[in-house]
């Protein structure tokens, strides 16, 4: 059951994702794409920015870390595979 309305969310937010990005009017705020370097002037905006980035990256890294200690720590590491279908 929570399978399925996990999935129903996802497919749900993707849609809303695209109706909002063909919705979207940039209009001046648009910023010009740069093969290099960032196109902000403003150094703190960019520094924050490149932070936000390294905190998405680690916040990836989390659930495969998540799932190799719990294997190493489960009594039966067999019944790892039965909570990896039930998660998701």
């Amino acid at each position: 059951v929570l399978s399925v309305v996990s999935l129903t969310t996802v497919f749900g937010i993707a849609i809303l994702m695209g109706v909002a990005a063909v919705k979207y009017d940039a209009g001046s705020t648009r910023k010009p794409a740069q093969l290099f370097g960032n196109p902000d002037t403003n150094a703190a905006v960019g520094f924050a920015n490149a932070l936000l980035g390294t905190t998405t990256v680690a916040w990836c890294y989390v659930p495969a870390f998540l799932t190799v200690e719990l294997a190493t720590c489960m009594r039966q590491p067999d019944s790892l595979k039965k909570s990896l279908y039930l998660s998701g």
